[in-house]
């Protein structure tokens, strides 16, 4: 409710704040410049960009096939060897 002693200007600004016509006209303003921005995203360029990284951390087994210099000097291939005592 309007106050009597409201000034015109005050009492239009908010008629214009509530009233449910113009809140749907300015929604659907709203609506249309958000398609028109779309409809102009087309014809700009568009750029994409990927990277990945990935890392292998040596595993148990990765010493096998490589030759290996051993205490006394002599050099062995890397394999599953088992010394007898």
């Amino acid at each position: 409710m309007i106050p009597s002693h409201c000034p015109l200007n005050d009492a239009v600004r908010r008629g214009m704040e509530r009233n449910e016509d113009i809140g749907v006209a300015r929604s659907r303003v709203r609506g249309a410049s958000a398609q028109r921005a779309a409809a102009r995203s087309v014809l700009l360029p568009q750029i994409t960009s990927q990277s990945s990284y990935s890392r292998t951390l040596r595993g148990p087994f990765s010493d096998l096939g490589r030759s290996v210099r051993t205490e006394t000097g002599n050099e062995e291939i890397g394999s599953l060897s088992s010394t007898s005592c």
